[in-house]
């Protein structure tokens, strides 16, 4: 679970980040941005959130929690040290209050045409217009600003330690407005959020842009916009082409951190590209070269598809693990798919068929959470994911991320157990709401931790140790019987997190489910798919 800094009065957090707020709120995707909109200034429920994006409510869930994660990462860049927990109740707390009606009638109309340039300027608009307190302001050129750039996730903070060292000086290009983008390192390292254990390295490359026109597209104000403009492409000898989301950031920043990118090339070409609109082509506004020292692979020996697993009494069938690789334009129809892959500039998109018999009859109680994503070279990092049933009970797992497909990979995940639980592992919590200091309790034998973080309830099962149970949230009710569902913001393995009302005091019962977790891993060669025209 991630430390918080609960000494912090509300409106003193409040006080640190609204500066910068408007800078965070605006290196969101609109999609991300519109979510945090409607859950914190607009208080709607996750429910509602999806129906305003056109998604189901597990997605709008893991959206804000996405983008909450991400405006964590910004404020950490400042010196702003906020859990997500704590981030979202000082939001809970003052943002309804800081946001005029003008804003809170006109989100919803925005988030009702997602996608469309007029969304995206409706949005900044009202943004602009509403939120004084936030002290919008417009990122204006100056005389040297850096150039941010985040993993496309968008939660990776950058710390860095243990750095090894490959620079051959620094590179200067002159853009066609006259600026002059610098690359002035790069490094490989132990800096990232995503890095799945501490041995994981990521390169680490610092940009500087100078004398910059406000036409400049990296100067782009994304709140203006409905997709992101810019991205980082690396590439090795092969061509093979890692990207990663260009984000703005403030002069103090001007680091890309990247998990994946071609470790056995000696030769790098790192390319600065950006697009007219989200479906317009890739255009290379510059382009740099770096030379690395080549890493050693590992001898891993690929399984063959299908994989048939025995898990505790089941059996898991994973079937070829494919990476679509160019273009996300080329995806058949409106996939959501490939609005995804186009807000993320991501140009991968990794598809994991898998099945769960038990007696030969498919369980679809049960998913793949958590990925991780290896392979032999040296790459590894954990993904953002998302999955879909098709028939017969077969699962895709999709993922907009990929380390190399030359290499063997180790696929990883957590097979936990979503439903149909047994009476004895399910316990009903009674909480008072109000802030008290955090106590432990024992329910049928199960141990855990009731704490607030000024409006934020977390409750916590003390089973770190045991990798094999999940805390599964089922129901949460106030004492009038009112459901309470639609009030999570997070969750971990062991743990969720739910804003309260304080003020209205009361009693809560939270109902959960202590179910499996199953650790997994499937040691595969993917199948590289370069046009659709292959599968």
């Amino acid at each position: 679970m991630e430390s918080t800094h609960g000494e912090n009065t509300p409106d003193a957090s409040w006080e640190q980040i609204a500066p910068f707020l408007d800078d965070g709120l605006a290196q969101l995707n609109e999609k991300d941005r519109q979510a945090v909109l409607l859950r914190f200034f607009e208080q709607k429920t996750f429910l509602e959130v999806a129906d305003k994006l056109g998604a189901n409510e597990d997605a709008a869930r893991m959206r804000v929690t996405r983008a909450l994660k991400s405006l964590r990462g910004f404020f950490l860049k400042r010196g702003l040290t906020s859990s997500v927990t704590v981030l979202a109740a000082v939001l809970s707390t003052n943002a309804v209050q800081a946001a005029p009606a003008s804003l809170v009638t006109g989100v919803a109309a925005s988030a009702m045409l997602h996608g469309s340039a007029t969304t995206s300027g409706s949005t900044a608009t009202l943004i602009k217009g509403g939120l004084k307190l936030m002290a919008w302001t417009k990122l204006k050129t100056t005389a040297a600003v850096s150039l941010g750039v985040l993993l496309v996730a968008g939660t990776a903070t950058v710390t860095v330690q243990e750095i090894s060292t490959h620079d051959w000086g620094t590179q200067t290009r002159t853009l066609s407005d006259g600026s002059i983008l610098t690359l002035e390192s790069v490094k490989i390292g132990h800096t990232n959020d995503f890095a799945p254990d501490p041995s994981s390295t990521s390169l680490i490359a610092q940009f500087k842009l100078s004398g910059a026109k406000p036409d400049n597209p990296l100067l782009a104000e994304y709140g203006s916009l409905p997709f992101r403009p810019c991205r980082m492409v690396v590439s090795g000898t092969d061509g093979f082409e890692y990207a990663t989301l260009l984000w703005h950031y403030s002069p103090q920043s001007g680091v890309v951190s990247s998990c994946f990118f071609p470790r056995d090339s000696e030769k790098l070409r790192i390319q600065i590209q950006h697009r007219e609109a989200a479906d317009a082509p890739w255009v290379t506004m510059a382009e740099f070269t770096h030379r690395q020292r080549l890493g050693k692979d590992e001898l891993w020996q690929p399984e063959q598809a299908p994989i048939t697993r025995d898990v505790d009494g089941m059996q898991l069938h994973v079937d070829q693990i494919s990476l679509l690789s160019g273009d996300p334009n080329t995806l058949p129809g409106e996939s959501r798919w490939k609005s995804y892959m186009q807000d993320n500039c991501a140009n991968q998109l990794v598809t994991v068929p898998w099945q769960l018999l038990k007696d030969g009859v498919p369980l679809t109680n049960w998913i793949l959470q958590d990925p991780v994503l290896r392979d032999s070279s040296g790459n590894a990092g954990r993904v953002g994911y998302d999955y879909e049933t098709t028939t017969n009970g077969w699962m895709l797992t999709h993922i907009i991320q990929a380390p190399d497909p030359r290499k063997v990979w180790k696929f990883q995940a957590q097979l936990a157990q979503t439903s149909g639980f047994d009476e004895s592992s399910v316990v009903t919590l009674h909480i008072p709401i109000h802030r008290v200091a955090p106590f432990e309790t024992n329910v049928a034998g199960y141990p855990f931790r009731i704490q607030f973080f000024h409006n934020i309830l977390s409750t916590e099962l003390l089973m770190t140790n045991r990798p094999d149970v999940r805390l599964n949230f089922l129901h949460a009710e106030d004492q009038n019987g009112q459901s309470m569902d639609n009030n999570r913001i997070g969750f971990t393995q062991y743990g969720f997190q739910m804003v309260t009302d304080l003020k209205a005091g009361g009693e809560w019962a939270q109902t959960f489910a202590i179910g499996k977790n199953i650790p997994v891993e499937f040691v595969v060669k993917p199948r590289l798919i370069k046009s659709l025209d292959e599968k």
